[in-house]
């Protein structure tokens, strides 16, 4: 299972954060050079 969720911007430490939570139930992940920019993850 992946889950990805975006968060709405907020600031830390005074600072604009516009930040995303990516979690899975492996610790197995892709690297970038095995990917194309905007792949469906299955």
């Amino acid at each position: 299972m992946v889950v990805l969720f975006n968060l709405p911007p907020t600031k830390l430490f005074g600072v604009k954060s516009e930040g995303m939570v990516f979690a899975s139930d492996s610790a197995a992940l892709l690297s970038p050079d095995e990917c194309e920019i905007g792949e469906k993850i299955s």
